[in-house]
């Protein structure tokens, strides 16, 4: 990204409008060390048109355009309406009175779903110290609109993912703690210096489910947040559950009674789950994975939660969704490898309406199980859905994360699609085979003017208490030609 483009709506600004030389003191600033470049829209069709064609990352829009013939508000009315839905808009005023605010406020209660957060005077501009305060809060707008403040890479710059998976906090096999999680950190360091630019969780966090387990691993992504000088909070980390994260004991609480010793002791229809408790067998999951992102929405409130799609990364070239495919329990009481096909059908609708106004978009999902069935060992039960619903009806590239089978693994779906397995960092199992061993994803986005054109994919795996690099795969990528392996010399 060389610079941020601005679009001004004004009917006083652009070729011959006397406020041009007022807004192009914009010019003469930077926010996050790009400089920002100004469009003038000439008139209300203009500025529709260049809404629609142009890439803008923040428009401004004179509330007062009585200059193109607007002289109750339907042309600003229109403009908000269709700028809001393209980037984050400032509404800009010469004051704050009686001839603008009835304007706004009818269009704001027109569109009650329209998020305006900047109301601008243009004069502010004109003076240093308040044009600071103005380009002040158009940074935090841009930030906090596309996700910027986190992940400051250019359009040529690689995005740097970590995958994690099957941590299992709170059983006897997790050993990353300590100077071993020091040790996991140099490795990642001595990759990429300054850290990942996301850390993907693909499941079983806990071994239980119990909030105990999740107190372990808050500790623990707070250690891991420090070495890299981060706040959690974070965006940057991406979570989604698996069938471990499902408290089994919490479905069946009403089965269960305390005997002698205050052990617990279920009645013999253990074997069912108790109806109405089951959605609640996440809600340990949710408040931690609420509390590790900071996410202020509905996602994790939602019972039995389903699935959440990220879009503010669009800006980078790149979406996120995520998957729970671990709530609907078996007989036994344990969670089956499911997708809900609605939660498969809201991403979809979301993904394909999400703008790419920057670039390509290529869509990462997170997911426990496999959610295609290919080489994994134990993919959702419905892998034929999520590859009808999200995969063939989609134009956009796909990168599948995913975990469970504790193993490492990389390989092409259907041309377009890229799934990767992790395998876990705790303590290796008996009988596994060499793939399985202990160890972390590393993957990295090649890109090319915002667009992903690449992905490498490689391991750190433990032999013989060292850490060791594999490589793994890597790929080339077009819309016109898929992905392709690139051998590795």
């Amino acid at each position: 990204m060389k610079e941020l483009n601005v679009l001004v709506v004004d009917d006083e600004a652009g070729k011959k409008g006397k406020r041009t030389d007022t807004y192009m003191f914009l010019e003469k600033e930077t926010i996050d060390g790009y400089p920002l470049k100004l469009t003038f829209a000439e008139s209300q069709s203009d500025a529709l048109s260049k809404i629609h064609n142009g890439h803008f990352h923040i428009i401004l829009i004179d509330v007062v355009l009585a200059g193109w013939g607007d002289s109750n508000g339907e042309a600003f009315d229109q403009i908000l309406k269709i700028a809001s839905e393209y980037s984050p808009v400032a509404i800009v005023s010469s004051e704050w009175d009686m001839t603008s605010i009835p304007l706004v406020r009818k269009a704001l209660q027109g569109t009650p779903s329209i998020d305006i957060r900047l109301f601008l005077r243009w004069q502010d501009l004109v003076n240093k110290s308040t044009r600071n305060m103005v380009v002040m809060v158009l940074q935090n707008e841009i930030n906090r609109y596309y996700g910027i403040r986190d992940i400051n890479r250019d359009g040529e710059q690689s995005i740097r993912i970590l995958h994690l998976s099957d941590l299992h906090f709170g059983s006897n096999k997790n050993t990353l703690i300590g100077a071993e999680l020091r040790r996991v950190v140099d490795k990642i360091k001595k990759e990429w210096n300054d850290g990942p630019d996301f850390v993907v969780i693909t499941g079983d966090i806990a071994n239980t489910g119990h909030p105990n387990d999740y107190r372990q691993a808050t500790e623990w992504f707070e250690k891991f947040a420090d070495y890299f000088k981060w706040k959690i909070p974070s965006r940057r980390f991406l979570i989604v559950p698996g069938n471990h994260d499902f408290n089994v004991a919490l479905a069946n609480a009403q089965n269960a009674s305390i005997i002698s010793g205050g052990k617990l002791k279920y009645k013999p229809s253990i074997n069912c789950i108790t109806p109405g408790l089951e959605k609640y067998a996440m809600v340990p999951f949710q408040q931690f994975a609420q509390s590790i992102t900071g996410w202020k929405d509905d996602t994790w409130r939602n019972m039995p939660f389903g699935h959440w799609v990220e879009t503010s990364y669009r800006i980078h070239g790149i979406v996120f969704s995520g998957f729970n495919g671990s709530y609907r329990a078996t007989e036994n009481g344990w969670p089956k490898r499911w997708l809900n096909e609605d939660d498969i059908t809201d991403v979809e609708d979301i993904i394909n309406n999400t703008d790419n106004f920057i670039s390509d978009l290529f869509h990462i999902t997170l997911s426990h199980h496999s959610p295609v069935k290919t080489e994994a060992e134990q993919p959702v039960e419905n892998s034929e859905a999520f590859r009808t619903n999200l995969i063939e009806t989609s134009a956009i590239p796909h990168l599948i994360f995913h975990g469970h089978e504790h193993r490492r693994d990389a390989h092409l779906y259907d041309g377009k699609s890229l799934v990767v397995c992790a395998p876990t960092p705790t303590l290796r199992e008996e009988n596994r085979p060499p793939d399985c061993a202990r160890g972390f994803n590393m993957v990295e986005l090649n890109r090319n003017d915002f667009s992903v054109d690449g992905v490498k994919v490689f391991s750190y795996v433990l032999d013989s208490n060292r850490w060791n690099r594999i490589n793994m795969k890597e790929y080339t990528f077009s819309l016109l030609h898929g992905f392709r392996e690139v051998k590795i010399s």
